[in-house]
């Protein structure tokens, strides 16, 4: 906790945003995620269909609430396709 205040302090921490931006790119890149995007947005089912072993790794990236979001009427959305940037 006193490593977050001290790179909060200093401004430090606006520079470690682009780089784990960059690292989430990258990864996304080399585990195939952009090709499996390209035509269209998935659902996190058709996600955790490619990316989850078992359970437990369907458990933590649904947790992780990046691939997912419900709308109003409890339904589960597709993955925004916008821009990283844009978010």
């Amino acid at each position: 906790m006193m490593t977050r205040q001290f790179l909060a302090l200093t401004g430090s921490d606006a520079l470690l945003k682009p780089f784990y931006q960059l690292n989430y790119l990258a990864a996304a890149k080399e585990c195939g995620l952009f090709e499996l995007l390209l035509d269209a947005p998935k659902r996190f089912e058709q996600l955790a269909e490619v990316y989850c072993k078992d359970d437990k790794a369907r458990g933590a990236l649904d947790a992780s609430g990046h691939t997912r979001r419900e709308t109003s009427s409890g339904e589960t959305d597709q993955i925004a396709s916008e821009p990283v940037s844009a978010r």
